[in-house]
């Protein structure tokens, strides 16, 4: 598409634009154009590199953890259901009498109060089996180790949804960055082709088309 918009014709634009980038000159300013970019929107190789490795190596337990606490049974009074307080007691106690529960289904106090989620589970709970209940917590994605990882968050009708980077995608994309790939270029005029995107990064630079002649092979 570069080689097109500066002049070339469309039957020859693809063939020349592969011959333009192997020109000495041409690599030259476009290794200037990259750098004066980057000097002007203060983004390096190095700051994109860091970005990519603090992404890759951060660890999901800063941002969202799985953790078991106690439940309601492991630490009332004879493994009895644990109320957090007596307002929630009551709370409850008055919904089962509006809906003309029958008493001997009515909430009962003989677990007593001062129920924690985050307490350990009771070994011995014969509700539970000491394994406790099951709980993701998000972090404060305001921290510094979350930041390379937190990606958002989407409201869903199950509730909030918590989305993460791709770790797997930014270690490759470190790997490339170090030439640990050695993938094959491909010139076929794909969107993410390598030569395809570098074309659209020239576009509209100041580069004008050099006639270079067709060697006969």
């Amino acid at each position: 598409e570069a080689a097109r918009r500066a002049g070339y014709a469309e039957h020859t634009a693809r063939f020349m634009a592969s011959r333009i980038l192997r020109n000495p000159d041409v690599a030259a300013a476009i290794r200037i154009a990259m750098a004066e970019r980057a000097r002007r929107t203060q983004i390096d190789a190095d700051a994109v590199l860091h970005r990519w490795w603090a992404t890759a190596t951060a660890n999901p337990n800063d941002v969202i953890q799985h953790i078991r606490g106690a439940c309601r049974y492991c630490h009332g009074a004879d493994h009895a259901y644990q109320w957090r307080d007596r307002r929630e007691f009551r709370t409850a106690l008055a919904q089962a009498r509006a809906k003309m529960e029958p008493d001997d289904l009515l909430p009962s106090e003989e677990g007593g109060c001062g129920y924690n989620a985050l307490a350990e589970p009771h070994p011995e709970c014969p509700r539970c089996d000491g394994i406790g209940e099951s709980m993701f917590v998000a972090l404060d994605t305001n921290s510094p180790l979350a930041t390379p990882l937190y990606d958002g968050l989407k409201k869903t009708k199950d509730g909030i949804e918590l989305h993460l980077a791709d770790r797997a995608k930014a270690l490759e994309m470190v790997a490339r960055h170090l030439g640990m790939f050695n993938d094959k270029l491909k010139l076929q005029g794909d969107a993410e082709n390598p030569l395809t995107v570098l074309l659209r990064e020239i576009q509209g630079s100041s580069l004008q088309p050099i006639a270079i002649p067709i060697d006969d092979d």
